[in-house]
């Protein structure tokens, strides 16, 4: 009898386990679309405007870090934005974010040429929620993360891995958001342009809240 509810316990864990590292990103890997535009590309709204929503797209090149498909992002991070990038990736999750969640992202990429800046470019993210669950909402919780610094050949993507802290009260019962963009950490609206490319992004959440009984 003790084998049989260990086993079933073991079996639950399991199923828990998995049920947590579901990947809350839709198109993480930029595979699906009817084009290369920004607004073809599967689950992916972006950000910029004018020129920038031609440059915040997917690519089919070189760049590519696995499969046919990744998104292409560059440095020139618009400050009067203020939350995004002039072009940054942002999609609507289907999560319903809950007491006690905090979220696993990781992601690969690497600089579309030799001309990306290693000393002050860099790709940041942010999981965010907002008040009334739309894009231009207010902000009610949030989470960033700047990449490390590139350092070896771009041929070969850098893997990233950042968790958050658990979420504050006001973002319980709120959508998930998450949004990628390129920096330029130093001369984020001068100078030039340079390219990087972003592949396999995948968000998991797990819950801290113990359930009641």
């Amino acid at each position: 009898m003790k084998t049989r509810l260990l086993k079933t316990s073991i079996l639950l864990f399991l199923s828990c386990a998995a049920l947590q590292a579901d990947n809350l990103v839709t198109n993480g890997d930029f595979e699906t679309g009817d084009g290369k535009a920004f607004y073809q590309t599967t689950g992916w709204y972006n950000q910029g405007v004018g020129f920038n929503q031609g440059t915040g797209a997917r690519s089919d090149k070189g760049t590519v870090i696995s499969g046919s498909y990744s998104a292409t992002v560059h440095d020139r991070y618009n400050k009067s934005l203020e939350k995004f990038g002039a072009v940054a990736h942002v999609q609507k999750t289907q999560h319903t974010i809950e007491e006690g969640d905090s979220f696993s992202l990781s992601y690969e990429w690497r600089p579309a040429d030799d001309y990306w800046q290693r000393s002050t470019d860099t790709i940041r993210f942010i999981l965010f929620a907002t008040a009334d669950d739309k894009l231009s909402g207010p902000i009610v919780w949030s989470a960033e993360f700047n990449s490390p610094f590139f350092r070896g050949k771009i041929t070969t993507p850098m893997g990233v891995s950042e968790t958050t802290e658990v979420v504050t009260p006001d973002a319980v019962g709120k959508k998930l958001f998450i949004c990628f963009h390129g920096l330029d950490t130093v001369n984020s609206e001068t100078g030039s342009t340079h390219f990087a490319s972003v592949d396999n992004i995948e968000v998991s959440a797990t819950n801290n809240h113990p359930k009641k009984p």
